[in-house]
């Protein structure tokens, strides 16, 4: 219900590792709802931009419904 879809519905989970001067700093896992956003690891590739790709499948604009951040030592495979 948090994702405003039903259960067992079909989502698009994207897990991005984000980098800066060649340095992992984050990773981000998401969640967007399908069929309404079906593409949009694809157009995250192409664009390199969350904003860009949703904009891409007609998403002008969006608020997200939740955010949660947390930290810890990563493993060396998430390095």
């Amino acid at each position: 219900a948090l994702l405003g879809v039903a259960r067992r519905a079909s989502v698009a989970w994207l897990d991005l590792k984000a980098v800066v001067r060649g340095r992992p700093i984050g990773l981000t896992h998401t969640v967007y709802p399908l069929p309404r956003l079906a593409g949009i690891g694809d157009a995250f590739l192409r664009t390199r931009s969350m904003t860009a790709a949703l904009q891409a499948l007609g998403v002008g604009d969006y608020t997200r419904r939740r955010s949660q951040l947390s930290a810890r030592r990563a493993t060396p495979d998430e390095a």
